[in-house]
């Protein structure tokens, strides 16, 4: 008997917010870890905020540097995320909200390939491909 392969669901947070609304999820899936493998990738932004939420990263990818630029703070996120994605070849990426991280996994196409998720406002999540954000891409220039 075969069994099924486990999703592997990586959730890339930083901020409170992202915190906040992805604990409960990441504690879901943690709990149901025979049929999801549960990767956390901290940016390193609120580091208070994960122990307050009991979340135990996978990753810290220690972005935060002294008198660093938003735009700087981008890049890095992007880099980071971009390694650990190719490394762990995630099955979905879980991102929330309209952060600095979500901004990031869609500027770089070697990112984007893998599917992903949103989780908004009132915890209703969106999962994307990459043909439905080829669609919205194209949407957007007309």
């Amino acid at each position: 008997m075969q069994l099924a392969k486990q999703c592997r669901v990586i959730a890339v947070l930083g901020t409170r917010p992202e915190a906040i609304k992805l604990s409960l999820v990441i504690r879901d899936l943690r709990y149901r870890s025979a049929e999801f493998e549960m990767v956390v990738v901290h940016t390193g932004q609120h580091d208070a905020t994960l122990d307050h939420f009991e979340i135990k990263p996978d990753f810290d990818l220690d972005v935060m540097r002294p008198d660093q630029t938003l735009s700087l703070l981008t890049c890095r996120v992007i880099d980071t995320v971009e390694n650990v994605c190719h490394r762990l070849k995630p099955d979905i990426v879980l991102v929330q909200g309209d952060t600095t991280t979500l901004l990031a996994r869609l500027s770089r196409p070697t990112i984007a390939r893998f599917p992903w998720a949103t989780l908004r406002r009132g915890f209703a999540v969106t999962i994307f491909t990459t043909h439905s954000q080829r669609r919205q891409t194209a949407a957007s220039l007309l």
